[in-house]
């Protein structure tokens, strides 16, 4: 079980010209971001705006998103729990996600930092947003935390990641392990943020000293 609450404030970095990541207007609690991994899938979800439905009557992609959450469960709940699995199923026990309340379509994310990168030690949040037809058309996923990252937005928005190239047999995972990997090895070439590619690029220690900064700041 996960509890943060979002920090907001501050302007280190702004010497790069980059404002920092997140909604200033957001806030979030640690009475209203609580996460337990569910045992099983959601009951009763709801298909978007003006689609309400139950269990038995569910759409494809409703029942889409319900497989992909349990299979996210599982992992959290540690049934994957030997070494072996362990590191096999990494980077998937860095993170965690399902729905904020009844609608099965809007996911609250929680990723921790990966090791061997300046996030780690980091705990970030993260909104996913599946449209109607997923899996045909891909969600949308951004950063509510702030972080200083050459492949995110100063709004959280994320490039260089398999919703670049989506197509139906991606899933969340893929996602998801894309951004860890992404993490550990930013893509300069794929920036969403030209002036930190530029420094990272040209002076990458100081990228990484104000990356970890953030990290202290915003993420713990």
């Amino acid at each position: 079980m996960l509890r943060r609450h979002y920090a907001d404030g501050g302007t280190l970095g702004a010497a790069a010209g980059i404002a920092p990541t997140g909604n200033s207007q957001a806030s979030i609690t640690p009475s209203t971001v609580l996460l337990q991994p569910p045992r099983g899938v959601v009951k009763h979800a709801a298909q978007g705006p003006n689609h309400s439905l139950t269990s038995s009557s569910l759409s494809g992609s409703s029942k889409r998103i319900q497989k992909e959450l349990a299979e996210l469960s599982e992992v959290a709940l540690g049934t994957h729990g030997s070494a072996h699995d362990r590191e096999q199923y990494w980077p998937r026990t860095l993170y965690f996600g399902g729905p904020k309340g009844d609608d099965l379509y809007s996911w609250l994310v929680v990723l921790e930092g990966p090791s061997g990168s300046p996030y780690a030690g980091g705990v970030f949040f993260l909104d996913l947003t599946f449209p109607p037809d997923y899996p045909f058309n891909a969600p949308r996923l951004i950063f509510r935390s702030r972080i200083y990252h050459c492949n995110v937005s100063s709004r959280g928005n994320i490039r260089g990641t398999v919703l670049d190239a989506w197509s139906s047999a991606c899933r969340v995972s893929d996602v998801m392990d894309g951004l860890c990997q992404l993490m550990r090895e930013p893509s300069e070439n794929e920036a969403a943020s030209p002036a930190l590619a530029h420094q990272m690029t040209t002076d990458r220690a100081k990228y990484l000293e104000i990356a970890r900064e953030w990290t202290r700041r915003f993420a713990r």
